[in-house]
């Protein structure tokens, strides 16, 4: 049986605050990667296979670390959770 996981982003906030104490680059706003609303649709078949190329470079590593064992876990069958809400923050050094 072939599996598949969508993640859909919920909302993205920005704390001016904490990347100015915190971010290399202080004045770096929001995170250009994710956008309130967008969906990915993840699957592990021998034509495409999402989970071991990190969505080809739609998340970055930060972003799929925080994501990547569940992900792994619903795209191998198993079930953590009817829902699943993660909060992801960037730290750059």
């Amino acid at each position: 049986m072939q599996h598949e996981c969508r993640i859909t982003v919920l909302e993205t906030k920005v704390f001016p605050e904490l990347q100015e104490k915190y971010l290399a680059d202080p004045k770096s706003g929001p995170c250009p990667c994710f956008k309130t609303g967008d969906t990915f649709l993840l699957k592990r078949t021998p034509q495409q296979d999402d989970f071991y190329h990190l969505m080809n470079g739609k998340f970055c590593g930060e972003a799929w670390d925080a994501v990547s064992r569940y992900v792994y876990t619903a795209l191998q069958g198993g079930s953590i959770m009817h829902g699943l809400y993660i909060l992801l923050t960037e730290k750059n050094d």
